[in-house]
This record gives C-alpha cells, sequence and structure tokens, in this order.
C-alpha cells in the first residue's frame, strides 16, 4: 500500500499523515496533558515532517484497532469526579455567598484577615475556568478520574496564573506568595466505601477536620461532597483517594495504557532516524535541566509539573493569564472578547499570549504547546542551516547548538530558548518564526506557482509573529519585508511579491485592535512611550559628538553610553565585534548572493536599534545566532569551512561505530 488510494503521490503522503495523525490523537485523547503522551505525540510530528509512513495492509489495520480499543475505554470509562476551584478573594461576591457555604466563607474571610496584607480579586464569576475542561460538559472547573497530589501547584489550576494574580508580595518575590485555594470535589457513588487521605484542612458532612500530616478518613454515601484548602497558616495541602472499584483501577491504568498503544501504532506505521529522534531527546533533556535548575535553586512550586506556576512580577504571568481568558471568550462564543485579548490598547507584545490560546485547545492547562515550538526549533535550526552548508556540516552544527555551548554568546545554544519558554518570556516563539520566516524565503520551488505563493504568504505571516512576540526585531522584519520584495520585483516574480506582502499586511491588525477596542492609536503597542524602554535617547549621542568636536568631552555621558553598549557587545568580546564585521563584508562580497546581502542588511538593522536600547542577551539570543550563522557562511566561501567540518563529522561517526 504504498500508494495509499492509488492516486497523486503528494496526496497520497498528505492523507497517510493525517490519517497517522488522527489514530495518534484518538489514542491519547485531547487534552494531552502529561508528559508520556507529550512525547509520543511530540515524536508523531517528527515523523509525520522528516520520517516516512507506511501503510501495509495488515499494520494499518492493527493500528485502528489498537486506537478503537482506546477510544472504547475512554467512552466506556469517562472522568466523573467534579472538580471545582477558586483563588479566594478578598472582596465581596455574590458567587461566593451563593454558592459556597456560610461557614466556608467566614473561615476563609477570618484566615485571610489574619494572614494576609494582599488584595486578591476575582478573576471569574464563579469556579474558575479550566482549559482542560473546554471539551467537557461540566459543571465546575473540569472533570477528572482520580485524586492524587502532594502539591496543589502540579495540578494544572490555570487561575494561578490568571493575570489579575500578578500581585506585589515582598517586593516581587515571584513564588513565596501562596494564594489562597479553594477546591471543591463531587465524587460518584461508586466512591461511598473508598478511602479519603489527607493533610491539611478538608470540610466534609457540616465540619471541618485538621490533619497535620497524613491521615485517612472513610467515605460514605453523605461525604461525597468534599470542600479542601490550601493557604496560610494551615499545613500543605496534600490528597489521594484510595478505592478498590474495578473501574477505578483501570481509569488509572490508562493514564500509562494509552501512550504505549500509542507508541506501538508508531512502530507499526512510522519509521524516523535515530539522528532525529535524538534531536527530540536533547530538547526534553534542556527543558529538564532548566526546571531542574529553578526547582532547586529558586523553589519553582509547580516542579516537573506539564503546567508552570509562573513567577510574581515577571511578564510570562501576563501572556499566559491573557492567553486563558481568550481561550475562555472562544469556547463561550465571546468572540469579539477573544479578539480584544485581554486588552482595548496593547501594553505587552500580544503574540504569546494568542498562541498560548490556541494550544490550550490542544494541550490543555499546561505548557506543553509553547515546550513543543522549543523542541522543533532543532529541525528549525538545521534546515536553516542547510541553506548555507553541507548536510554534514549542518548536522554538526546542530549538535553544537543542542549539546556544546561553544556558541553561546552568540545565542547558538538551544538551552537558552528552553529558558525562556519556561520563564513565559515570547522570544523562543518571536525567534522561531523568524527563522521560519527566512527559511522560507530561501526556498525555491521552480514552476510551482501555488507553493511558490504558498511559502511566501506564510514567511510574511511568519516574520508578523515575529514582531507580534518581540518588537525589537522589527528593523530585522522591515528590511527583510522590503529587500525580498524588490528582489521578487526585479525577478518579475508576482506570485512571490504578492505572497509576501499580503502575509506582511497583518502587521496592521495590531493597530486596528488598539483603535477599535481603544480608541486610540498605536501602530504595536502604547509601551513604546515609556521612557524606560529606550535609557539612552539620540540626544544623548548628539551631545557626546558635539563634545568631542568642541574638544571638551563629557566624561560621565561618554561611560554611561559605553556602559550601555557593553549590554550589547562587551570590550572584550572581539568575538561579536568580527561578526558584526562579517556582516558588513558580505554586502562587499562579489561571491555572496543577494539574498544573503539583504539578510545581512537586515541583521545590522537588527543590531542597530541597541544604540538606543538595552541589549540584553535573551532580547538579542536569535539575532546573534543568525549573525553567527552568516558569518560562518562568508568564512566558508573563503576557507572551505564545510570540508573541515565534514571531516570532523566522519571522525565523530568513526568513533560511535
Amino acid at each position: 500500500m504504498n500508494n495509499f488510494l492509488n492516486i497523486n503521490p503528494a496526496f497520497n503522503n498528505f492523507l497517510k499523515n493525517v490519517i497517522f495523525l488522527i489514530l495518534i490523537l484518538i489514542t491519547l485523547s485531547i487534552p494531552i496533558v502529561s508528559w508520556g503522551s507529550f512525547f509520543v505525540f511530540s515524536l508523531t510530528l517528527v515523523i509525520i515532517f522528516l520520517g516516512k509512513i507506511t501503510f501495509d495492509r495488515n499494520k494499518i489495520i492493527i493500528a485502528t484497532l489498537l486506537a478503537l480499543i482506546s477510544l472504547i475505554l475512554q467512552v466506556s470509562l469517562p472522568n466523573k469526579i467534579e472538580e471545582g476551584f477558586l483563588i479566594y478573594p478578598t472582596e465581596e461576591n455574590e458567587f461566593l455567598n451563593k454558592e459556597i457555604p456560610n461557614k466556608i466563607n467566614l473561615f476563609m474571610k477570618k484566615t485571610i484577615d489574619e494572614n494576609y496584607s494582599i488584595e486578591v480579586p476575582f478573576a471569574d464569576s464563579g469556579w474558575s475556568f479550566s482549559a482542560d475542561g473546554i471539551w467537557q460538559k461540566k459543571s465546575m472547573s473540569r472533570l477528572i478520574n482520580d485524586i492524587n497530589f502532594n502539591n496543589v501547584h502540579e495540578l494544572r489550576i490555570g487561575a494561578y496564573n490568571d493575570y489579575n494574580k500578578q500581585i506585589d508580595f515582598k517586593n516581587w518575590s515571584p513564588y513565596k506568595l501562596r494564594l489562597p485555594l479553594l477546591i471543591k470535589y463531587i465524587l460518584p457513588n461508586k466512591f461511598h466505601n473508598a478511602k479519603f487521605c489527607f493533610q491539611g484542612l478538608v470540610y466534609v458532612e457540616n465540619d471541618f477536620i485538621l490533619n497535620k500530616e497524613i491521615q485517612c478518613k472513610k467515605l460514605n454515601l453523605g461525604s461525597l461532597e468534599i470542600y479542601a484548602f490550601d493557604l496560610e497558616p494551615l499545613p500543605e495541602l496534600k490528597i489521594q483517594l484510595i478505592s478498590h472499584d474495578f473501574t477505578f483501577k483501570i481509569e488509572k491504568f490508562l493514564k500509562f495504557f494509552n501512550p504505549i498503544l500509542a507508541l506501538l501504532i508508531i512502530f507499526l506505521l512510522g519509521r524516523i532516524s535515530i539522528t532525529f529522534v535524538s534531536f527530540l531527546l536533547f530538547g526534553f533533556i534542556g527543558y529538564f535541566v532548566y526546571l531542574i535548575d529553578i526547582v532547586l535553586n529558586e523553589d519553582l512550586p509547580s516542579k516537573f509539573s506539564t503546567f508552570v506556576y509562573m513567577a510574581r512580577g515577571n511578564d510570562g504571568l501576563y501572556h499566559y493569564g491573557f492567553g486563558r481568558e481568550i481561550v475562555k471568550n472562544l469556547f463561550e462564543s465571546n468572540f469579539i472578547m477573544a479578539l480584544r485579548g485581554g486588552a482595548d490598547v496593547f501594553h505587552f507584545m500580544p503574540g504569546l499570549r494568542y498562541f498560548h490560546s490556541l494550544s490550550m485547545i490542544l494541550f490543555g492547562e499546561t505548557l506543553l504547546g509553547y515546550v513543543l515550538i522549543g523542541l522543533l526549533l532543532p529541525y528549525i535550526i538545521f534546515a536553516l542551516l542547510k541553506k548555507f552548508f553541507s548536510f554534514k556540516c549542518s548536522m554538526v552544527l546542530t549538535f553544537i547548538f543542542l549539546v556544546f555551548p561553544i556558541f553561546e554568546s552568540f545565542g547558538f545554544f538551544h538551552f537558552y530558548y528552553m529558558k525562556l519558554i519556561a520563564k513565559g518570556f515570547g522570544g523562543t516563539l518571536g525567534w522561531t518564526s523568524l527563522f521560519i520566516a527566512i527559511l522560507l524565503l530561501l526556498s525555491t520551488n521552480k514552476n510551482h506557482f501555488s507553493k511558490d505563493f504558498l511559502m511566501s504568504f506564510i514567511a510574511g505571516i511568519s516574520l508578523i509573529i515575529s514582531v507580534f512576540c518581540r518588537p525589537n526585531i522589527l528593523p530585522t522584519v522591515f528590511i527583510l519585508i522590503i529587500g525580498f520584495s524588490l528582489l521578487y520585483l526585479f525577478q518579475a516574480n508576482k506570485t512571490k511579491l504578492f505572497g509576501l506582502i499580503l502575509g506582511s499586511l497583518n502587521f496592521f491588525w495590531l493597530s486596528i485592535h488598539n483603535f477599535y477596542f481603544g480608541s486610540e492609536f498605536h501602530l504595536i503597542t502604547n509601551s513604546s512611550a515609556t521612557q524606560k524602554n529606550m535609557p539612552v535617547t539620540p540626544d544623548m549621542w548628539l551631545s557626546l559628538i558635539q563634545s568631542i568636536f568642541n574638544n571638551s568631552i563629557n566624561l560621565n555621558l561618554f561611560y554611561t553610553l559605553l556602559n550601555h553598549i557593553s549590554i550589547w557587545i562587551n570590550y572584550f568580546e572581539v568575538w561579536l565585534m568580527i561578526c558584526i564585521l562579517s556582516l558588513f563584508a558580505i554586502l562587499i562580497s562579489k561571491t555572496v548572493n543577494f539574498e544573503k546581502k539583504i539578510i545581512s542588511i537586515s541583521l545590522l538593522a537588527g543590531h542597530s536599534i541597541y544604540i538606543f536600547y538595552a541589549g540584553v542577551p535573551r532580547y538579542t539570543y536569535g539575532l546573534w545566532l543568525l549573525s553567527l550563522v552568516m558569518m560562518l557562511m562568508y568564512f566558508n566561501e573563503h576557507k572551505k569551512l564545510n570540508q573541515i567540518i565534514s571531516k570532523l563529522y566522519l571522525n565523530i561517526k568513526k568513533n560511535f561505530k
């Protein structure tokens, strides 16, 4: 069954990819919220894009049966434990007075008054929204099939990351604030003989029970509605539900069984190089290495959960919180409010919030959608490198990017991009979008007009997405759009020209949004008017130049500007200076084509803004990475870098045999 339906080969491959993906998604079930399921899904995407899918008749029958077995078990054993949660507010609220027992309200208000000196706003009109529950028919936050945790921050309670929980506590101590959490469980009758083991405070059968360490209570038909509390000064809440019910045991088993079934489908139908699988494994290692660091050194509350508790005082909390609001409005059919994106006029760059909202549809209340971008980044880097170097050279450089911090000062180190993801910053999405755009701009499809249009159109959109995530990319993007538009005009390639311009016009959505919702005109955001975003003004540079010509150098101003520049390039970072010089050298080189000259000009434009803005590393990772690639490309034109690295590649391969 190499040609699945005996049709056009391209469409045949597309159809096989779609069927393969559907089988995996059916088996894993949506949303994908566990690390095991996420790994299987990531591997599936890598196989679709870089591997091969073979549809042998017997294998496709077996794979379909495995998916059906999983689906039948999921439908037969749906999640039935009702769970509702909310961060208890300090303000009066009608929902609390109506739905929560009076004894609980009195206790919460008294405890918060005595132990909290902050204002806690109310985010929802009822139980907190959970992206885990958007595909469920639930009465509170979501439906679950088990209760078993030692840390409430690992429960994927998205309310912790609501944008209005950006609360100043002890001078923005990132993780010290213990927000007052109230959880309600309604258990089905099958748990009437179960044991409810817990540490902390619960309210059951109209009474509070406090356990300073884990103790168990046997449930009955009158004790299946339970409230649990996690706030100061109570012991940290820990709960385990123990039941001998057969269906409960099967439900717990399915958490591990479904990813295994999905892996079997992959082994049956998919083929992929071990090298490309290693890219994925190293990507996971990079992310978890950083998690280990912030768990041990900063005491990250969510530990190694697929949900990340965002630091207070961190922009990442706003991005994630606004993303929650967008997807909530989307599934409540409030489409205009979803487009609003949580703000009448954007202050923070909006790209990441919209990405989070889309990723939550598939990955629920987790950061997995963004982690997936980081895991796919090495493959994008590899494809981009192949535009400049040989296959072997590109492979070696990609492994350096993944594992060895040889060029880390150039941002050529995958760990840094995974770090930005865990922190919730938009840089990784912005730089990845820029890399994709350049990759597409350098791609050609001879005599294939539809592909030419589609690739240039997606390139234009990707360029705009990069700006929506990181505003400092704008000069680079502007030069790329102008440069490649002129190139296509000169080449009389109207298809590519139209696609690029049409995709790039999406830039104006920001100003349209600001004017429609806020009745204010801001091309991007209103933060451009904030003085702190431009610590060095053009007037300061003009004053220094005038003082030099007047033979009376203003030393204080000189050192101020020198210290500012050193954030971008320090005086001892000669390698970065050589990199900048190589970009200029490319412009006058006779051996470099016009496309690469456009990229060099765009990178110089991107670097130029750090004369005025602070060039801190996370703002410049991708810019330096591309500059390094261009420098290596220039050296390769003269010193045959491909030959040197190819020899290194052969030696490495020989040693691994």
